[in-house]
């Protein structure tokens, strides 16, 4: 480029009549943008086309920064200008954010700062006030503050686990809410027996010495209704092969477990050995798996072979998203009715709206049961009384 451009000129549009170049149906816009010498220290560069029906100069106020579509971290400073066109002198900008007044500016290019802003997408316009008091208004600009980051682990390395290691074969369903766990041992990990490093030392060998295979692990979590979870992070010490669930459903399986069904005589593929029995494996889990509220991890852990000298276990769960600060709906108006013995509840809602039923047999422990979509207008769920450990209900709204 001929020259350098520097401080106000940088924000300042160039405005320029083109005729005779658009053509019926689709236009290709190339530009190319040059540096002043080798040197320079920064570059800039941002372009509107507007079609007129004339070759007037447009009259207008428009929004230089922040750009269409830009992402802020929480918390940032953001940066206002703009730049306006008229037939007499700017003598105000004011910027204003989903309508509401944020900021203004009185000199060229009308800087200012808009502080505070909350998390979310967010409408900005730029109003330009003249010395003839006639004002001009912005299109609008859509920008985007994410929310401030949300971590939490959900089970810790040596956190406390339920456990079963006297060698029974628990079937399918132990995995799940449903699963009757209250005689379990208790413990904090790290689990296993025959290395250095164990917490909790588990059982070799059932009653008659033979050899336990498989040893199994429970934990209850809890997971804020109002976080929103985007990303599960899993890491894992094992040995010798571990398959993980999450709220009754397969989450992640260890490559030295063989596919398909497993029971409590299944072996891992292969003996852990040295270094790696005390090595971490990181998988990253789908997050939809984990529900508002309460949730339900579950491990089981599988020998390589009947003479197995030893055996560990750690495992670490966290979670990574944001927390949604939208309020909840006001709380609707429940209708109950009894039909045979059963419990009918329901209430108006919007179709698609997800809510979770939990039961409690005390009032300070609960857990999902169901969870329910709205459809037809209508919430409805019916339960049995008659079950002790459904005794108490209640509705939780997912979002």
């Amino acid at each position: 480029a001929l020259t350098a451009i520097g401080t106000t000129n940088e924000y300042i549009p160039v405005e320029a009549v083109v005729t005779n170049l658009l053509r019926a149906g689709t236009n290709v816009v190339a530009v190319e943008v040059h540096q002043n010498n080798l040197t320079s220290s920064d570059l800039g560069f941002d372009l509107a086309l507007s079609g007129l029906q004339n070759t007037n100069l447009t009259q207008g106020v428009f929004l230089t920064s922040p750009a269409q579509g830009e992402r802020f971290t929480n918390g940032a400073l953001i940066a206002l200008a703009s730049f306006a066109q008229a037939t007499s002198a700017v003598t105000l900008v004011e910027y204003f954010a989903d309508g509401i007044k944020v900021a203004e500016g009185t000199v060229l290019p009308f800087a200012a700062t808009w502080t505070n802003g909350a998390p979310g997408a967010h409408s900005l316009r730029a109003r330009a006030t003249l010395a003839n008091s006639i004002t001009l208004t912005s299109a609008p600009l859509s920008i985007l503050i994410a929310p401030p980051a949300y971590a939490v682990t959900l089970a810790a390395s040596g956190g406390v686990w339920r456990y079963q290691d006297d060698g029974l074969d628990l079937g399918g369903a132990w995995s799940g809410f449903g699963f009757d766990d209250v005689a379990w041992d208790v413990g904090p990990g790290k689990f296993g027996f025959g290395d250095p490093g164990m917490t909790t030392l588990l059982a070799s060998n059932r009653a008659d010495l033979s050899r336990i295979i498989t040893y199994y692990f429970r934990k209850d979590v809890a997971v804020p209704a109002n976080a929103v979870i985007t990303n599960l992070a899993l890491r894992v010490q094992r040995d010798d092969g571990v398959i993980f669930y999450l709220n009754g459903t397969e989450a992640w399986r260890d490559t030295n477990m063989p596919p398909g069904v497993v029971t409590a005589s299944t072996q891992a593929a292969s003996g852990i050995g040295g270094a790696n029995e005390t090595a971490w494996i990181t998988a990253s889990l789908n997050p939809a798996l984990l529900q508002a509220n309460q949730n339900l991890l579950a491990a089981e852990v599988h020998q390589n072979g009947t003479n197995s000298s030893d055996l560990g276990f750690a495992l670490e769960l966290t979670a990574f998203g944001y927390i949604d600060h939208t309020p909840p709906p006001a709380p609707p108006q429940i209708i109950f009715s009894a039909t045979g013995g059963n419990l009918n509840l329901s209430f108006p809602e919007s179709n698609g709206r997800i809510f979770v039923i939990e039961a409690s047999a005390d009032l300070a422990n609960w857990f999902p049961v169901a969870t329910n979509t709205v459809s037809g207008g209508q919430f409805q769920f019916t339960a049995n009384p008659s079950q002790a450990a459904h005794r108490f209900f209640r509705v939780v709204w997912e979002r």
